[in-house]
């Protein structure tokens, strides 16, 4: 059987309920035993490619030929010379001419100047106070040493 004071306290619970409700909105109620949302992920704009000018790109490859050079490594440094350098020297004839030996140069001092599709990179002789300039042609996008005569380590466009 319902008692008055059993209705009264139903009551009030159901008031305290409404009221709840209204003054909370339409709100989730969280508790310490809910997991957070994660946030969501942020969108991240693709990676862009280091902007390389067309000097540091003319250095680097003096850089790696001089330095395949000094390591042995001909196929490498062979790799780096125009077509019409490889058409006048066969890797075989390189390889042997590489190994009479070569000056050595202080790479962090080059320096290059471009022409348009040519590039003339300067390096300055540890031995000697003189540089060599090394001449560049642009072949497929790259540079590419050009080497006519002269020593793999001493190369000479003409």
């Amino acid at each position: 059987m319902i008692t008055p004071t059993s209705l009264l306290r139903m009551l009030l619970v159901l008031v305290g309920v409404v009221v709840m409700v209204v003054t909370g909105g339409c709100r989730k109620w969280t508790s310490s035993f809910q997991p957070e949302t994660p946030p969501a992920p942020s969108v991240q704009q693709p990676a862009q490619p280091p902007v390389v000018d067309a000097a540091q790109e003319a250095v680097s490859t003096v850089t790696d030929y001089l330095t395949a050079l000094q390591d042995g490594k001909y196929s490498t440094a062979y790799a780096l010379l125009s077509r019409s350098s490889q058409r006048k020297h066969t890797m075989a004839r390189f390889e042997q001419q590489g190994k009479q030996g070569m000056p050595s140069f202080d790479l962090k001092s080059a320096k290059a100047t471009i022409t348009e599709q040519t590039a003339m990179v300067d390096v300055r002789q540890l031995d000697d106070p003189a540089t060599h300039g090394f001449h560049l042609i642009r072949e497929d996008g790259a540079w590419k040493i050009v080497y006519q005569g002269g020593l793999p380590g001493m190369p000479y466009a003409e």
